[in-house]
């Protein structure tokens, strides 16, 4: 895997992406705020596409891509995956399903609601939105 530059606009969806419901308004609100602040901080997950395509199928950060596009960058980093032939439906719904939320531990380390703090401010989002 290594990291390439490319037009947001000219990734593919991935149809065996396990995201089949669409993330609330609000949701996407916040995700293109911080797009917007601070660009993406985790590139998404590309492989080469098959079936006789040059391009790059999207295998995770299927919002982060849409949020990029909707910011109007016009460049993004993504982490490219080569082995295409692979399981993508297995891989996808281990990226959305294998997932924690935070540990609680984690969430009350020094700083913690600081930094919280910090975002909640920036953002202009209320504190129940970071829970």
């Amino acid at each position: 895997m290594h990291i390439i530059k490319v037009d947001p606009r000219a990734l593919n969806e991935n149809a065996d992406d396990a995201r089949q419901s669409k993330s609330s308004a609000q949701a996407d609100a916040l995700l293109l705020a911080t797009v917007k602040a601070v660009g993406i901080i985790q590139p998404p997950v590309v492989s080469p596409q098959v079936d006789g395509g040059n391009g790059y199928v999207i295998q995770a950060g299927h919002r982060r891509v849409q949020a990029a596009i909707a910011a109007g960058l016009e460049e993004i980093e993504v982490l490219l995956h080569e082995a295409a032939n692979d399981n993508g439906a297995m891989r996808s719904m281990v990226e959305n399903v294998a997932r924690e939320p935070m540990n609680p531990v984690d969430s009350t380390a020094p700083g913690w609601w600081q930094r919280q703090r910090f975002v909640q401010d920036r953002y202009g989002r209320p504190r129940w939105e970071f829970r």
